[in-house]
């Protein structure tokens, strides 16, 4: 991958995050998991593996965009750009 695609692949992931209805939805879901969780019963290991699951899965998307668009600025950097 080139260094402006990484740039490019950077502007789109930078936007998602700054999506409110995205930022919404990622915190409606996990908080909806949480709760889920919390109330779920002790010895109901499937209920509780796929909702941890889930808590994980919204955080591993977050931090995979997150981790684009510092790959972006890095590249910019190396580009002499502005990101």
């Amino acid at each position: 991958m080139t260094e402006e695609d990484k740039i490019i692949l950077g502007h789109e992931a930078r936007q998602i995050l700054g999506s409110k209805l995205v930022r919404d939805a990622f915190a409606a879901i996990e908080k909806d998991a949480i709760e889920k969780l919390i109330a779920s019963a002790p010895d109901d290991d499937m209920i509780r593996y796929r909702l941890a699951e889930r808590i994980k899965v919204i955080r591993e998307v977050k931090d995979f965009l997150t981790s684009t668009t510092i790959t972006a600025q890095q590249a910019a950097n190396k580009l002499g750009m502005e990101f």
